[in-house]
């Protein structure tokens, strides 16, 4: 559902409408996100109209002209009008109040398995295939996600650092988040993890990879995202959940499948190899328990 305003005026005056601008208006309800993303003359043709019948609408609907219109869509996109924590915060303790526990957990589970079906069936294989080979081709890859996604970030980075030390955490322990990106180079990779609200520091990292001319990889929540600006490659993972915050198991998974893919494309040898190697030196270490 799109804005939740707009969408009401559309419903108001509906009846009203002349047919070509009922084809249009049932096309935003429809799919807001092709109004947020396109200009005026494509999401026309889409919509099978003319392009001066989407002005129409838009002026019909009070708005001073289309690009004010299309800014609700790309609001809303983009999640600018999500409640606060506080309020989400309520809304979950409310949930609790009128329901059994066993009705929210459900919630929650649901809410994460349409966001996994989402994500998988919007992101194109072929936008897969092109972040596979970007890393798999880079010198180095730096993998950047703070607060929320961080977990998303050291996931990746530790299964794909089973196969090579190329693979560089970018944790900012101690403030140190400019040195570790000090060496990023066009031969590199930046895979950044990050939903709105952005975090100032993945920002940061996404536009210092750009200014290097390192391809950047954005794993965000749109893509009208800060992160997909100068990126290469945007995989935009739907994250909405009746939980205090959005839900980062698409990113997560997102991040496995990538590293499965990378791993998928290692030749025999060097595979069984890298992992020879980590599963010595974890033994070396006596890191798991002996059973």
């Amino acid at each position: 559902m799109a804005d939740e305003e707009v969408t009401e005026k559309i419903k108001r005056s509906f009846d009203t409408l002349s047919h070509q601008l009922r084809i249009a208006a049932d096309y935003a309800l429809s799919h807001p996100e092709e109004i947020a993303l396109n200009s005026m003359r494509t999401a026309a043709a889409k919509a099978g109209v003319q392009p001066s019948t989407m002005l129409r609408l838009a002026r019909e609907l009070s708005f001073p002209g289309y690009g004010e219109f299309r800014q609700r869509f790309q609001n809303w996109l983009t999640g600018r009008g999500n409640p606060t924590l506080g309020s989400r915060a309520q809304a979950l303790r409310d949930r609790g109040k009128r329901g059994a526990t066993s009705t929210l957990v459900d919630e929650m589970i649901d809410a994460d398995v349409d966001n996994l079906k989402k994500t998988f069936a919007n992101i194109k294989p072929e936008d897969l295939k092109a972040a596979r080979d970007l890393i798999d081709k880079s010198r180095r890859v730096y993998i950047v996600g703070n607060r929320s996604l961080f977990p998303a970030a050291f996931c990746f980075h530790y299964t794909a650092s089973l196969l090579s030390d190329k693979f560089v955490l970018v944790s900012g322990l101690g403030g140190t988040a400019a040195d570790e990106l000090r060496s990023a180079t066009a031969k590199d990779v930046l895979i950044a993890f990050g939903y709105r609200p952005y975090t100032r520091a993945t920002i940061q990292a996404v536009r210092f990879a750009a200014r290097q001319q390192t391809p950047i990889v954005a794993v965000t929540d749109s893509v009208l995202s800060p992160l997909a600006r100068d990126a290469a490659v945007t995989l935009p993972v739907a994250n909405s959940s009746p939980f205090v915050f959005d839900s980062i198991v698409p990113a997560v998974e997102l991040g496995q499948v990538l590293a499965g893919l990378i791993i998928a494309a290692q030749k025999a040898d060097r595979l069984s190899e890298a992992l020879a190697r980590s599963e010595a030196q974890l033994k070396e270490f006596s890191v798991y328990a002996e059973e």
